[in-house]
């Protein structure tokens, strides 16, 4: 399916974000920021970096794009005559647009 975006946009300063990894107890941000000595504003990081548990994510991406996903479809169709048919179906579906959708939604540019 799609790729996971980037969040907010450089140009404006709206993509300093970041995301807690549950699965190692890490804070990941979408990109560096400086400390609150240097910016004397947020987004910024007490002390700078680097900090335990706070990694800089090196794609820019918070989220992973998931290429292993396995969909399998199958359809069957049958003519029984000009007048009937049989048809049948199976389908697993991802949806990972909604799940973008629904985070970009939920984050709104979460910083802790």
């Amino acid at each position: 399916m799609g790729v996971w975006p980037i969040y907010g946009n450089s140009r404006i300063g709206t993509d300093a974000i970041g995301e807690l990894d549950l699965n190692n107890g890490t804070y990941i941000l979408q990109r560096s920021v400086p400390s609150c000595a240097q910016a004397v504003a947020a987004p910024c990081i007490p002390g700078g970096l680097p900090q335990p548990h706070v990694v800089v994510s090196p794609n820019g991406k918070l989220w992973k794009t998931d290429t292993a996903n396995f969909a399998p479809r199958f359809g069957l169709a049958y003519r029984i005559d000009d007048r009937t048919s049989l048809r049948a179906s199976f389908g697993m579906f991802y949806d990972e647009v909604a799940g973008i959708t629904q985070t970009v939604q939920g984050i709104g540019g979460d910083w802790p």
